[in-house]
């Protein structure tokens, strides 16, 4: 997602687990927002297992399911699909498999670092070092598994992971054609294994029993009606999903 100007034109049956809510005043001096936290299982899938057997464990075991179901924007942006993920970690990689559910969808970019939130889109922004939280990756990924990888930092407000997009393994439900504009009832899903590695530009310690901050989102800007959902809720007024002091807590299971 992209920063969106409202005077600008508009860019054109699941399980839910358990939420845990935290008062998070600080994000926002006297703000009330209620941040989500997580906590991620530790699993042993062996090193850099096939990404086709990662999305399989996700449903052979029982993993908690969380709902990207934040309208942020409700005035502006009322819109709300059907998305949730479930998440696990090995000391290597981070493992997300998001499934949808949506009235209108879209595909047309066929290669990496494109523009993939015009498109049916799922994000995740994560700060992997808690003593440098100002350092953030967003994950970015259409319908069909082509995404970006780009890092902020207060230095540095955009730096592009060109090549690093392309060790994230990711399995899509959907044929990986591009496609326009389709309405109907669609059901799809996605599933990614992240190195650790791919965090270049931070110190990443050993993951177990760290806490990490993170969001993650359901977005279309190029859909017929646009949507901008989120994980944990964003308090700002013009919608935007770069709001890192908005970020939920991953708490990652020894």
């Amino acid at each position: 997602m992209r920063n969106i100007s409202l005077a600008g034109q508009w860019a054109g049956a699941l399980l839910l687990g358990s939420i845990t809510w935290v008062t998070a005043a600080q994000a926002q001096g006297s703000a009330v927002t209620q941040l989500r936290e997580l906590t991620v299982p530790l699993v042993d899938w062996g090193v850099a297992p096939a990404i086709e057997r990662v999305d399989s464990l996700f449903e052979v075991d029982y993993f908690e399911t969380h709902a990207i179901d934040q309208v942020n924007w409700p005035q502006q942006f009322p819109a709300k699909p059907e998305a949730v993920f479930k998440i696990a970690y090995s000391e290597e990689e981070i493992y997300i498999k998001f499934y949808v559910h949506e009235s209108q969808i879209r595909a047309t970019f066929i290669a990496d670092n494109g523009r993939p939130w015009q498109d049916s889109c799922v994000e995740f922004f994560v700060a992997p070092d808690p003593d440098s939280p100002d350092i953030y990756y967003n994950f970015e990924m259409n319908c069909i598994g082509y995404g970006i990888l780009h890092a902020r930092t207060p230095s540095e407000p955009l730096v592009m992971l060109e090549d690093a997009i392309g060790r994230i393994r990711r399995l899509p439900s959907l044929p990986r054609k591009a496609f326009g504009i389709m309405e109907g009832d669609f059901h799809w899903t996605l599933t990614v294994a992240i190195p650790v590695e791919v965090f270049s530009l931070s110190r990443v310690p050993t993951l177990p029993g760290r806490a990490l901050r993170a969001n993650f989102y359901k977005c279309g800007d190029r859909l017929p009606t646009p949507h901008y959902l989120s994980w944990s809720p964003i308090e700002n007024s013009l919608p935007t999903f770069h709001q890192p002091k908005f970020f939920g807590t991953m708490f990652l299971a020894r």
